[in-house]
């Protein structure tokens, strides 16, 4: 299989004319083309693959990098469509699966076993660093607690029922096999501390040692590997880089490399916290890093990546919306939400650690809670089985870790020999309060040296060349880690150990501010970055609900201002997580309305009683009813996008201004509704006051039109391009039912009037199992619903639908 430079050197000059002699538009030449592409991932950078036709198929004229980095292995490489047109490589024992011979150019086995010890580093090095910031001893457990996720199309539609972080990795391992046509990319959300960071090492690990074992034992295995990316300390890095990084150990991988094995089933790319490790680039392009490899990857394969909140998700989505403009269209998105223990978990994994669960009766309900977070349970349990803190009074459970950590960081600034601290606990407190502040207004969560002085400087009152403080500045070093950049050169940056304490002490300069009165301040602080829930929760904990709603009453960000431009789009994300939870700590609405605010969590009103209460100029994604009566909702120029009545009552006559048209979903105890048409029916079956359609007439849309604008809905909330059909135009898969909604005959006719009007095109798709279609919208789905006149064929669309 092999061939001397020479030879190679002859047919590299035929490369024009060989090329001439393949067949367009054919399973061989998609073959070809695909070949080609994957081993440019392995190739040496100074030869490009040579084309040929053979007897059976064609082969390629390479030269192979190899593993180590020195020197090159020319290479004459075999390739056919077997039966069923199964694309099949000549090996040295007979034509096998065209994925064993990227497997050999990988050297499988090496890099299954480099990564998983690279992953075992990640362990420890995880370990060690609970050893050292937090005082927690590497404990063994009987069991395995699997974190819990709930997956749903990216508009929280389809919705299955809670299931194990395994049997989502078996959900990623059925989308590899099958090919679907779609690049499948599935975000893993979840507070901090809930446990993505170890289901995601864990689930690679586990990947890596089933792979390895089975060819020690001279087994196959076709299961794909998992390449774990952790984002901390690889702050702004381009992705490639960072790949590249995480596959150095492995020897004969490249980003490229990577990216050929990720399109053909092999390996799985886990980003863990993709928003971090784009820093504030994320916010304003989420999609922007990602695009070059989703390109890359063409239609195939499968990403997961983590990310922080619910607000990251919008963000991704208006993203992801632009991208579809430019060409983005072979991709789904999903969500895995990833659920808090149970009780019945949380008691469970005490007592594997040898606690007790009448340990519990000392905490508060708000800490139980906690509990359900693994983060807070290992603390919990630490602080229990502890000698030096059992009995110890405390707080709050989350006061208590702030404190012990803040001790322990204490601990490493001290003078020489001495004991004495440089700098007190309360200092260093409000230090890290000041370092979470800088680290919001900057979108990074690291800081370096400078930025540490000076958050020393803030919270002592004087300059660190000041008499008593003139050591302290020799010694803040000490607090920080080495940080690799994207140039190779290394720096000295501090960050916290856990996402948790930034939370903390972001939500401590807040409630300092409020203390002071710098009402100002607070709110340019509600601007600077999203709060997730620990933050919020901490902060209206901290200054109370009274004072909370004091500050916020009168904030008023322009989330509907032109371009919506990203601080007041965070600034009202942020107003609506307090105003949230201030109701439902309360269980009381304020006296005030509520205006310009943004909720991307469920606004649970099924338990508040009030009277009248208006919301003015706001976004809710969920929003519950109550369930008693006597109550009245204003939605004044407020979309909501969810419905929920609870209770059996179906009585919808306090909801005043709603808007039918923002809605996608109405849930009532009887039925749910998901068709406009059907929507707008029952909110005036049970009394809303709708303000967006008009009363009932004569003329009133065709059966036709109503499909066709549900279905372009469809496209547009799930902010996808493409969907893959049978043979026969019909829907592939469960979860797109909403195909189906009028019927097949409907259907069939908008993918005829999309396809005749060139707004779409029908792609053959080579797929597993049945024959299978792409329908690829070749425009925005908003823009054909818009109808504005701005994108050709649109019109002519709309005609053909209103006239059959």
């Amino acid at each position: 299989m092999f061939v001397t430079t020479s030879e190679e050197t002859i047919i590299s000059a035929l490369h024009p004319l060989l090329k001439e002699g393949v067949k367009e538009n054919n399973a061989l030449n998609y073959f070809a083309k695909d070949v080609e592409r994957d081993i440019q991932g392995f190739a040496d950078e100074d030869s490009s693959p040579v084309y040929s036709e053979s007897e059976q198929g064609f082969e390629f004229y390479w030269t192979k990098a190899t593993g180590e980095g020195t020197g090159t292995q020319p290479r004459r490489d075999y390739f056919r469509l077997g039966p069923n047109d199964t694309r099949q490589w000549r090996g040295e024992d007979g034509w096998v699966l065209y994925s064993e011979y990227l497997r050999s150019l990988a050297n499988w086995r090496v890099v299954a076993t480099r990564l998983r010890q690279k992953l075992e580093q990640i362990e420890t090095q995880l370990a060690k660093e609970e050893a050292e910031t937090l005082g927690w001893p590497p404990r063994e457990s009987n069991t395995t607690r699997m974190a819990k996720v709930i997956v749903s199309d990216m508009d929280g539609s389809h919705s299955q029922p809670a299931c194990t972080f395994n049997q989502l990795i078996d959900g990623v391992d059925e989308d590899l096999q099958a090919n679907r046509g779609q690049t499948q990319v599935v975000f893993i959300n979840g507070e901090a501390g809930i446990g993505k960071t170890r289901a995601m090492v864990n689930a690679a690990k586990t990947r890596a040692q089933t792979v390895e074992k089975a060819l020690e034992e001279g087994r196959s295995s076709d299961q794909a590997l998992f390449l774990y990316v952790r984002s901390t300390g690889q702050v702004l890095d381009s992705l490639p880089t960072v790949v590249s990084s995480a596959v150095a150990s492995t020897r004969n991988l490249t980003d490229a490399g990577v990216k050929a094995l990720c399109r053909n089933g092999l390996m799985t790319l886990l980003i863990d916290g993709f928003d971090e490790l784009l820093g504030g680039v994320g916010y304003s392009d989420a999609i922007g890093s990602l695009r070059p490899w989703l390109n890359e990857l063409g239609g195939r394969g499968v990403v997961v990546v983590s990310a922080r909140s619910s607000y990251y998700m919008g963000q991704y989505r208006s993203s992801v919306e632009r991208a579809n403009k430019q060409g983005l269209p072979l991709v789904r998105h999903r969500i895995a939400e990833v659920q808090r223990w149970t009780s019945g978990d949380v008691i469970s994994f005490l007592e594997d650690h040898g606690v007790h669960r009448e340990n519990l009766e000392r905490l508060s309900e708000h800490d139980l809670q906690l509990l359900g977070l693994p983060f807070f349970a290992r603390a919990f349990i630490e602080m229990i089985l502890s000698p030096s803190e059992n009995g110890e009074e405390f707080g709050t459970l989350t006061e208590h870790l702030l404190k012990k950590y803040v001790e322990r960081e204490e601990g490493k600034l001290t003078l020489g020999q001495s004991d004495k601290a440089l700098l007190s606990s309360s200092e260093l407190r409000r230090m890290f309060e000041c370092v979470a502040e800088f680290m919001a207004s900057n979108e990074e969560r690291e800081a370096d040296i400078s930025e540490l002085e000076l958050a020393a400087e803030s919270a002592i009152g004087e300059e660190l060349t000041s008499p008593g403080r003139r050591h302290l500045k020799q010694r803040l070093p000490v607090l920080c880690g080495i940080t690799s950049s994207s140039d190779d050169t290394s720096a000295s940056r501090f960050r916290f150990q856990h996402e948790l304490f930034f939370d903390q002490f972001l939500a401590g300069a807040a409630s300092q501010y409020l203390e002071a009165g710098h009402v100002n301040l607070f709110r340019t602080m509600l601007q600077q970055s999203h709060w997730r829930s620990a933050t919020v929760t901490s902060v209206v904990a901290t200054s109370g609900a009274e004072k909370i709603a004091e500050a916020i009453k009168g904030f008023l960000p322009g989330i509907f201002e032109f371009e919506r431009h990203r601080e007041s789009t965070v600034a009202a994300t942020n107003l609506g997580s307090l105003w949230s939870t201030l109701i439902s700590e309360t269980k009381r609405i304020p006296d005030v309305d509520i205006s310009n605010a943004i909720f991307t969590d469920e606004l649970d009103l099924g338990e508040v009683q009030f009277g009248h209460f208006r919301m003015l100029h706001c976004e809710v994604s969920s929003l519950v009813l109550p369930g008693a009566s006597g109550w009245r909702l204003d939605l004044e120029d407020t979309r909501v996008k969810k419905i929920r009545r609870v209770g059996p009552s179906e009585d919808l006559s306090g909801l005043r201004g709603v808007r039918h048209a923002d809605l996608i979903e109405l849930l009532l105890t009887s039925e749910l509704f998901d068709r406009k048409e059907k929507i707008l029916t029952a909110l005036r079956k049970h009394g809303a006051e709708v303000v967006d359609a008009e009363e009932e007439s004569d003329v009133s849309p065709t059966t036709d039109v109503l499909a066709a604008r549900h279905f372009l809905t469809n496209f547009s909330r799930k902010a996808e391009m493409s969907v893959i059909l049978r043979r026969n135009h019909q829907a592939e898969e469960n979860r797109l039912k909403w195909t189906q909604a009028y019927g097949p005959d409907y259907w069939k006719n908008f993918v005829s009037d999309l396809s005749s009007t060139e707004l779409a095109t029908l792609e053959t798709l080579a797929a597993s199992g049945e024959p299978k279609v792409r329908l690829r919208l070749k425009c925005n789905a908003a823009a054909i619903l818009a109808n504005d006149g701005t994108q050709s064929g649109v019109r002519e669309f709309w005609d053909r639908v209103e006239s059959r």
